[in-house]
């Protein structure tokens, strides 16, 4: 079981991480046309932004189950790497 949970987490941070923004890869539209007037970021090196607040990831399961078991891998990992408190909200039913 543990096994499973591990392999689901590890699984789903590596798709995090393939998803992430590779500053080595040139943009294929130009710095003009990047953002549209008005809807700059409010941050302005998104690459350095961390969260100030405790994380909740909210569980659409009751507690004990699998998902909630991966959630709680999950966030165990992320409480290390974001360095905040992150928080499993088991809300089964919703």
């Amino acid at each position: 079981m543990k096994r499973i949970v591990l392999c689901v987490a590890l699984a789903f941070a590596m798709l995090l991480t393939a998803c992430g923004n590779n500053a080595s890869t040139p943009s294929t539209v130009p710095d003009s046309e990047s953002t549209a007037p008005g809807t700059e970021s409010a941050a302005p090196n998104s690459e350095t932004w961390s969260p100030t607040r405790p994380v909740n990831i909210v569980v659409a399961a009751s507690a004990g189950g699998m998902t909630d078991s991966v959630a709680r891998a999950m966030a165990k990992g992320m409480e290390s790497t974001l360095g905040v408190s992150v928080q499993v909200v088991d809300m089964p039913g919703g």
